[in-house]
């Protein structure tokens, strides 16, 4: 496996992760909005 393309698929990993983080985060939030709107 070339170096490189290791290292891209590390990083795409992370971002990946990342914008998963940020889906839960924000939907999380709304949900928590919703419930103190109720």
């Amino acid at each position: 496996m070339d170096i490189k393309e290791w290292y891209y698929g590390q990083h795409r990993e992370k971002q990946h992760t990342e914008n998963l983080t940020k889906i839960v985060a924000s939907k999380f939030q709304t949900k928590l909005e919703h419930q103190y709107a109720a």
